[in-house]
């Protein structure tokens, strides 16, 4: 600790950082004047990494895709009722096949997104 806190060895590494200061005053113009020229031909880049936003890129992902089933399975519910409003053939008991079946398979893939939802939490 005394050999690294002499007078001398404080002197060497100061002097080292003055050289180090001076290298960099000496080439920071020509680095000035090549990042201005790429930014006049409008060949600057800048790179930019994100970190971290892996789980939040899977939760939107997991999210978007819940919301999209949630709007198909809506559209197939009303689709159905209005096929079973207009009355459109074939009919069972005076109500249209078709609506009865999509309303089946849209109550069915309701209830699958439900479960699916509950099952991984955070409803």
């Amino acid at each position: 600790m005394e050999k690294r806190y002499s007078p001398k060895e404080l002197f060497k590494r100061l002097y080292t950082s003055v050289q180090e200061a001076g290298e960099l005053a000496l080439d920071l113009p020509n680095d000035i004047r090549e990042i201005l020229f790429k930014l006049k031909e409008g060949k600057l880049r800048v790179e930019f990494e994100h970190k971290g936003l892996e789980p939040m890129t899977h939760k939107l992902d997991v999210v978007s895709n819940r919301i999209a089933f949630a709007i198909i399975v809506a559209a197939m519910i009303l689709g159905s009722a209005i096929v079973i409003h207009a009355k459109i053939p074939p009919m069972y008991h005076n109500v249209p096949i078709l609506g009865i079946v999509t309303f089946v398979l849209a109550g069915f893939f309701a209830f699958r997104l439900l479960y699916s939802i509950s099952k991984h939490g955070k409803m």
